[in-house]
């Protein structure tokens, strides 16, 4: 009986990489900010993470749904920031936060899906949640907006000859403004392992 499930088991490692589906993914993310978000925090994001799934509608192309969170914190000493709102600037040290919600539908192509290496590009458009905080001298201002983005995508993906596979991607997100407020953007690089099934 051991036997039978080592046989099972190996049966399903072997799968082509695109003999299936669907594509599951989860990413570890890091990010640079650009534009208007560096103005804001210029100090470079080393954690976050994301979810994908995928359906391939053929071997090359797939369209699914990307849900990830990306966290940028800075301390600026003797910092100054405008709060129109208020119709006010305050000045002294502060922790500035922002933190992405992406929730994007997507689609990808995939080149040479039978190879060792497989690159592809794609593209997301969706809602971003976007919170961005600053406290300073015992004083918290947050702004949390929901906000239309979309990004371009370049990765490859590396079969490992069963269903699961390792990927790195890179996206750029531009993130329209809202109520007023500041363009965002940012450059992600993701690791990552993806499913198929």
């Amino acid at each position: 009986m051991k036997n039978l499930y080592l046989f099972l088991f190996a049966c399903v490692l072997s799968t082509g990489v695109f003999a299936q589906d669907n594509f599951f993914g989860m990413t570890y993310n890091m990010a640079v900010p650009l534009g208007e978000s560096a103005d804001f925090i210029d100090k470079y994001s080393w954690g976050a993470m994301g979810l994908e799934w995928k359906k391939m509608t053929n071997e090359n192309v797939a369209v699914g749904v990307n849900l990830s969170w990306q966290i940028f914190s800075q301390k600026v000493d003797h910092g100054t920031i405008e709060i129109p709102e208020l119709n006010a600037s305050i000045s002294g040290s502060q922790l500035r936060y922002f933190n992405y919600f992406p929730f994007t539908l997507t689609g990808s192509y995939h080149f040479n899906p039978q190879g060792k290496i497989i690159p592809f590009v794609g593209a997301g458009a969706g809602l971003y949640r976007v919170l961005q905080r600053f406290d300073i001298s015992g004083f918290a201002y947050d702004q949390n907006t929901w906000n239309f983005g979309l990004y371009p995508e370049v990765g490859i993906l590396i079969p490992s000859g069963g269903s699961a596979d390792f990927f790195v991607n890179s996206k750029y997100h531009y993130i329209l403004p809202v109520d007023g407020g500041i363009t965002h953007s940012y450059l992600n690089i993701n690791v990552g392992f993806s499913y198929f099934y």
